[in-house]
């Protein structure tokens, strides 16, 4: 496990902001659900903290460590996307049961 840190991080996509700059930790051992409208930046954010998307602005730390322009192999970090969580693993409910499913079947 590892330290997330987002300090000021921000993605643009020419004049467009996907996800504007925002300051967020997740500290070792928490368990974070990021939820909210289609296009408000959940993906855009967990593919820049995994080194999938460039970062516009703003720095990345994993335990303290500077990785905001790692490769994602360098990183050593792994995300579950949203696509797993609407696959046939998971019963066909709106997303905050799938929610709940996530959460009781991590033991």
């Amino acid at each position: 496990m590892a330290t997330i840190e987002l300090i000021k991080v921000e993605k643009k996509f020419g004049d467009l902001h996907a996800v504007k700059p925002m300051d967020l930790t997740i500290h070792d051992g928490e368990f974070v659900v990021l939820l909210g409208p289609s296009g408000c930046g959940k993906t855009t954010t967990l593919r820049m903290i995994s080194g999938l998307e460039a970062v516009t602005g703003g720095q990345i730390l994993l335990n303290q460590r500077d990785v905001t322009w790692e490769k994602p192999s360098e990183r050593d970090i792994a995300f579950v996307f949203q696509f797993f969580a609407g696959s046939r693993r998971a019963p066909a409910n709106p997303s905050f049961k799938r929610t709940e499913y996530g959460r009781l079947n991590l033991r």
